[in-house]
């Protein structure tokens, strides 16, 4: 198993068309809502149970279409760069943008906690930065998400060629932004969510303030203030690291912001983010630490506390780390593939394997001052290859016509 490499190059709507059509190679033509209604994460809505299939289909599309048509707007405002690479993305995908717009927008729905489920559906991820003794530097995430998007993750090399900086990032395949990535100023940044009431739907995704800060930014500094400011739609949790080793945790919600440095320790510096708010500032948005879950494997169990179990873990590790003379991908793999559950004895680790919730889909490992990344697909547990890149633009890319079609049938070339 691997998360398949796609080369782009070019102004951001050039990348966009190349991204469509060389992952329409991979996957052939989907149906985006189809796709996401038909997910473990949407049939957990009580609607589904209280008013049938049917009538949830119509309730769903309409839902999903009504927010979709706000937050295309907003990008198109605030991100008019990351918006022509997604008119680019349908172009080469042969969808219209506004059918892509609504499986982007899947990612603000899934930060409504106002929504009424079976199942709540705020877990996943797990970062860390480790500093050791010598002064190395490695930021790690698990992307947990739900399993059915796991094979439609990519690992994007996108060379601009004009208006900000290449970079490397991963993300899904239809999807303008990325969930981690790093520049070729050797700036990394990665995102897992929270758990706060304060949203703002029509706002632009995460991912695509991401994608953004790796397109115009150079250092943490800038990517803090940036992101301290940035219109998000919902709880957010962005780890940053740049070359010079200045390594930041950024809490955000729509509304407000937070910054946490990293905690120095006896042989480095550290810094841990899993999805629950650890400023004092940002914890005033978050749900209540005493709601519970109600799926049954977890009923019964305070929401957060799983959260703050893999947050405590994966400190604890990530200091251990320190000590080491030289950090290594398989050393972090090891601690990426944790199992120790936490006091109450649920299935609930760092490697993630939850059937009913989200699980572990990819493991990203960013070394800004070697200009490095290695991702692994699936779960880290299952040993699968580690596969280790330099960031550089060093490639060739197929010839694609970076043509706006008239109509359907302008979007197939000689290519494919």
């Amino acid at each position: 198993m691997t998360v398949d490499r796609i080369n782009t190059r070019g102004t951001h709507y050039e990348v966009g068309v190349q991204q469509g059509r060389l992952y329409y190679s991979l996957v052939g033509r989907i149906s985006m809502t189809k796709m996401l209604r038909g997910m473990n994460f949407v049939q957990s809505t009580q609607i589904v149970s209280q008013v049938g299939k049917g009538v949830f289909n119509f309730v769903f599309d309409q839902l999903i279409t009504g927010g979709a048509r706000k937050m295309e707007k907003s990008i198109k405002e605030i991100l008019p760069n990351q918006y022509d690479k997604l008119v680019g993305i349908a172009e080469g995908f042969g969808l219209k943008t506004e059918k892509l717009a609504k499986a982007l927008y899947f990612e603000n729905f899934s930060v409504n906690l106002d929504m009424d489920t079976k199942v709540p559906r705020r877990p996943g991820c797990s970062a860390g930065i480790v500093v050791n003794r010598k002064n190395q530097a490695v930021l790690v995430k698990n992307y947990d998400f739900p399993s059915e998007l796991e094979l439609f993750q990519i690992l994007r090399f996108c060379d601009l060629s004009t208006n900000g900086y290449s970079s490397v990032g991963l993300g899904e395949g239809p999807m303008p932004g990325v969930v981690s990535g790093i520049n070729e100023k050797g700036l990394a940044i990665t995102m897992n969510s929270a758990y706060s009431k304060d949203t703002k739907l029509s706002n632009p995704p995460g991912t695509m303030f991401c994608q953004e800060i790796l397109d115009t930014l150079r250092t943490t500094d800038e990517a803090v203030e940036y992101l301290m400011k940035a219109p998000m739609p919902g709880g957010w949790i962005f780890t940053i690291l740049d070359k010079n080793n200045d390594g930041r945790i950024v809490e955000r919600t729509a509304t407000i912001g937070a910054v946490r440095p990293m905690e120095p320790t006896e042989d480095g510096y550290i810094a841990v983010a899993t999805n629950n708010y650890l400023d004092p500032t940002t914890q005033e948005t978050e749900i209540h630490d005493k709601a519970e879950w109600t799926i049954e494997d977890l009923k019964g169990l305070p929401l957060v506390e799983l959260s703050k179990w893999r947050y405590t873990r994966m400190r604890e590790l990530i200091e251990e780390e320190c000590k080491k003379n030289k950090l290594s991908v398989e050393s972090l793999h090891n601690i990426m593939s944790d199992h120790k559950r936490p006091p109450s004895g649920v299935d609930e680790t760092i490697c993630r394997h939850s059937n009913a919730l989200f699980e572990t889909l990819s493991t990203v490992y960013m070394n800004p001052q070697e200009m490095k990344i290695a991702v692994s697909d699936g779960n880290p547990c299952l040993n699968n290859p580690i596969h280790k890149y330099k960031v550089n633009f060093k490639y060739n890319i197929p010839n694609i016509r970076f043509l706006r079609r008239n109509s359907q049938e302008d979007f197939y070339d000689p290519l494919f």
